[in-house]
């Protein structure tokens, strides 16, 4: 067999990927934005792409709902914290509703640090549970690219609440835990009336669901573990996080 031929039948290495072209592949074409990542891993572009939408939903939030309005409706939301707020003096109860509406008012511009933190936590969880229960070897800043850009369509789901904020919500009805109809949440409707079944339909949601099959699409491109079981990891640990919120929702909402 000659060098001629034996070049002819290698095939050529995938070309580079542009950020650009790594945003929409991963709605588009995700195993080549994964597999770009195992070359050359990187989280910052997702980050800044959520953390830029998630700051112009939390300013239109606060001037078109207000914080003391948020306030209101979050205590409505969470019955058993507005009865001890009603057990507690006048003046503490004006005291603590101003520091709720002040809270509200400035948590969103600190979105993008949670947002940081978050995905720092589940890239580190998912890659030790990948290395020492599987073998994967997948390094950290690997797991971190294949977190961030699996989050990218909770990117989409921000941009549909500032649609809908937007469109014309009523203030009184805006649920800032929850502000876009694509959960079994809205199915229950009061969130009030059962807070850990509440929670635990809000979280069986389109764009969690997405970025679970990603993720596990994502860690098995950059390993070598199958994809039914890099995906079986991802979602026993979202799993786990839906049971763990709906039971503290049930227990202090």
């Amino acid at each position: 067999m000659t060098a001629t031929s034996i070049s002819a039948s290698t095939p050529a290495p995938e070309p580079a990927l542009s950020e650009a072209q790594r945003i929409l592949n991963t709605f588009f074409a995700p195993s080549r934005t994964f597999a770009d990542l195992k070359r050359k891993p990187s989280w910052w572009v997702p980050w800044l792409l959520i953390s830029i939408v998630s700051l112009l939903f939390m300013y239109a939030v606060t001037q078109k709902i207000g914080g003391e309005q948020l306030a209101q409706n979050y205590l409505r939301n969470h019955l058993k914290m507005a009865e001890r707020l009603e057990k507690a003096p006048s003046e503490q109860q004006e005291q603590q509703m101003r520091m709720m509406a002040t809270s509200f008012k400035y948590f969103g511009y600190a979105v993008p640090v949670f947002t940081l933190v978050i995905w720092l936590i589940i890239a580190g969880l998912i890659m030790a549970t990948m290395n020492f229960g599987a073998g994967a070897e997948i390094p950290f800043r690997t797991s971190m690219a294949v977190v961030a850009y699996s989050w990218l369509p909770f990117l989409v789901h921000g941009l549909l609440a500032l649609v809908i904020l937007f469109a014309g919500v009523a203030p009184d009805a805006f649920n800032l835990e929850n502000p876009v109809a694509t959960n079994l949440g809205f199915l229950i409707g009061d969130p009030a009336s059962s807070p850990g079944l509440y929670r635990l339909a809000a979280s069986i949601d389109i764009f969690s669901i997405w970025v679970v099959i990603l993720m596990g699409l994502g860690f098995a491109t950059v390993s070598k573990l199958t994809r039914s079981t890099a995906t079986i990891i991802v979602a026993a640990w979202w799993l786990l996080v839906v049971l763990v919120r709906a039971g503290w929702a049930a227990a202090f909402s």
